[in-house]
């Protein structure tokens, strides 16, 4: 934890290890994780907190640990609204690829119509 915290110069939100219990519900975790959350809202867009990740990454440490580890950047995107829009720029899609990290979205709606 403490080398990806050095070498991202970010630190861990939750941290976990392979077998560790995360919750009654998850259960046992099957590998390592290491968390960082950013809470996105009208005042720091999905764009700009993913910018701010990236930014923080060195593209050659992230080519090291994915020969180990996997690298993702997990987007949850919640509402209570059954519409969810958003969208991201060439330029962030750019420095995504150029930082080497994956993306991936989980959307979650409960369905209300405004």
């Amino acid at each position: 934890v403490e080398e990806i915290e050095r070498n991202m110069n970010l630190k861990a939100s939750r941290s976990y290890k392979k077998g560790q219990i995360i919750s009654e519900t998850v259960g046992e975790n099957l590998q390592d994780v290491w968390i960082y959350e950013v809470n996105f809202n009208e005042s720091l867009s999905l764009e700009n907190a993913l910018l701010e990740v990236v930014s923080q990454t060195e593209a050659s440490y992230i080519k090291e640990i994915k020969q180990v580890y996997e690298v993702v950047l997990q987007c949850h995107v919640v509402s209570e609204l059954a519409q969810i829009r958003f969208g991201l720029s060439n330029y962030a899609l750019m420095k995504l690829q150029e930082s080497g990290i994956d993306l991936r979205f989980s959307i979650f709606s409960w369905g209300v119509v405004e």
